[in-house]
């Protein structure tokens, strides 16, 4: 499934295209920049959420790729869990990837778009190290356990959103 968004951010226009994907092989992994999971507590129905108290928005767990660091986006999911929640991934897999573009310039009644990155999506089940107190970066504040379906209370991601969480629901039933 694919799905196409615009989105305003910062008075630039990113075009965000949404693709359903059980692996990551033919992206281009310098493309792939960020790594993020719907996570489910283990023996719970509920997901993680965080909050970034700079941006005072509340979001899934993830970050970016340390591509300096030869890290793969599987260990980028592992190493984001346990800075962003002080939670293990104990079985997780890919449900999808955006593909962020920008627009460009007009010229000539052309618009130019440039390729921009791959932002990953998994799901998850989790478990508990430890309790959470903050992120390496101080970036993350508080974590929530949440219902699924109440999401929408802590962020909006229209229908690309919506469909990252269902199937999320899907997939979550293969790791169980």
């Amino acid at each position: 499934m694919k799905i196409t968004e615009k989105v305003k951010y910062n008075n630039e226009i990113y075009i965000y295209e949404y693709h359903d994907s059980d692996n990551f092989s033919s992206l281009e992994l310098y493309r792939c920049q960020q790594a993020y999971c719907v996570s489910f507590l283990k023996g719970n129905e509920r997901i993680v959420i965080v909050y970034n108290h700079k941006n005072m928005t509340w979001r899934l767990p993830g970050g970016t790729v340390e591509h300096s660091m030869n890290e793969t986006l599987d260990c980028t999911l592992k190493r984001e869990l346990i800075e962003e929640t002080n939670m293990k991934a104990l079985r997780y897999l890919p449900i999808g990837y955006q593909k962020v573009s920008k627009e460009g310039s007009v010229d000539n009644g052309y618009i130019y778009i440039y390729i921009y990155i791959y932002q990953i999506r998994y799901v998850c089940i989790v478990e508990k190290i430890g309790e959470f107190i903050s992120d390496i970066d101080g970036d993350i504040t508080k974590i929530k356990l949440i219902d699924i379906d109440k999401y929408k209370e802590y962020f909006n991601w229209g229908k690309i959103g919506e469909r990252i969480m269902s199937r999320a629901n899907e997939k979550v039933k293969i790791i169980r």
